[in-house]
């Protein structure tokens, strides 16, 4: 897996978008998102949310309830084949009273031509 900065993807998509657009063509944006809930202390978790097929990533990031001992590996863009997203890894270290899991959403802000 080829991994990018923040930045090189999301310019990569936008030029792409820019030369191959029609002049009266206009972009959408969507953000789509990815919800986890997990109970897994000690445990790498990985979480990706994905644009559809045609729409360019530019950006994302995520949302975490309270937890302790969070590290995480990486918040940055992915690509499997021509999809683009956004991925979310980490590890817990523990939880915080009352809920005893860590709950969030991973989201990625996704252009297309419309």
């Amino acid at each position: 897996m080829n991994y990018l900065s923040k930045g090189t993807l999301p310019a990569i998509g936008l030029a792409l978008l820019a030369c191959c657009s029609t002049a009266n063509a206009a972009l959408v944006q969507t953000t789509r998102y990815t919800s986890y809930n997990s109970n897994q202390a000690n445990t790498q978790l990985e979480y990706t949310a994905w644009c559809q097929a045609g729409e360019v990533a530019t950006g994302g990031g995520y949302t975490m309830s309270y937890a302790t001992g969070v590290f995480v590996y990486a918040d940055a863009p992915t690509s499997s084949g021509s999809t683009q997203g956004w991925r979310f890894r980490f590890i817990v270290g523990g939880f915080e009273w009352p809920q005893y899991r860590v709950f969030g959403a991973v989201y990625v802000n996704c252009l297309r031509e419309q």
